[in-house]
């Protein structure tokens, strides 16, 4: 069974990577707008996370704090 799942990561690896390629191929601006924007939405995707993070440790904490729980955060 793992001779099978090997496999299956192999050409699973293999078809993200001609997708990739395809994208790239056919991407509607040049390599170096792609990138910039690539880097944009992912710095965007990093401070929505640090916001909904920061949002539930604040919240964690006025829970534990209202019911006399030890706080351990």
């Amino acid at each position: 069974m793992s001779d099978r799942d090997g496999n299956s990561l192999g050409w699973f690896l293999a078809g993200l990577g001609l997708g990739a390629v395809v994208g790239l191929l056919y991407a509607p601006r040049s390599g170096s707008e792609t990138a910039d924007r690539g880097r944009d939405v992912v710095s965007q995707q990093k401070e929505q996370f640090r916001a909904a993070y920061e949002a539930g440790r604040q919240a964690y904490h006025e829970t534990t704090s209202e019911a006399g729980a030890p706080k351990n955060v």
